[in-house]
């Protein structure tokens, strides 16, 4: 490419490129410098100090209980959503492949959890899932199943995991 066709190029790119690399590197930026202060949420910018790496030493000498714990939930969670995602998507994406009589509408309506904004979609199944008037308890007394309580200690890890295949599964379908 000749040098003036490189010229005109970064021209045509600079406008979106510079504004796009700021909102990349800035957070991460901020987020290291705030990960080397003692930095507390509710303080003034001026009253955290530099602690450099303690806060690393801190949380993995084992002093921090609850980050360990955190971690491999995180871990499970990430490892059996994205394999549930995988699979369905796959599975609908073989479905999808045949030659059906409405293939739009399919293709629309399996699309549709991926245009749904995250917090609507929470809310969403916040409500669906509530015990005393959502509509999945609604179903289940239907056919003589006792309610269950979907957000509670027992079942919540399942019910995040529904709602992250169910918001993400399109995508793999449509790879």
């Amino acid at each position: 490419m000749s040098q003036r066709k490189t010229a005109t190029f970064w021209l045509w790119i600079a406008p979106s490129a510079f504004p796009l690399g700021l909102l990349g590197t800035l957070p991460i930026l901020l987020l290291a410098y705030i990960s080397l202060t003692s930095f507390e949420l509710g303080y003034s910018w001026s009253d955290h100090r530099f602690v450099g790496l303690a806060n690393y030493t801190r949380l993995f000498s084992g002093r921090e209980v609850e980050f360990w714990p955190a971690l491999w939930l995180s871990l499970f969670v990430t490892i059996v959503s994205v394999a549930l995602k995988t699979a369905l998507g796959l599975g609908v994406a073989v479905l999808l492949n045949k030659k059906l009589r409405f293939e739009y509408l399919a293709t629309s309506l399996i699309i549709l959890p991926m245009a749904v904004n995250p917090a609507i979609a929470g809310l969403m199944w916040k409500l669906m899932l509530s015990y005393d008037f959502g509509i999945v308890n609604a179903w289940l007394g239907a056919v003589g199943i006792p309610k269950v309580v979907w957000l509670g200690q027992a079942w919540a890890l399942f019910s995040v995991i529904i709602v992250l295949v169910w918001m993400h599964f399109p995508l793999s379908a449509l790879m």
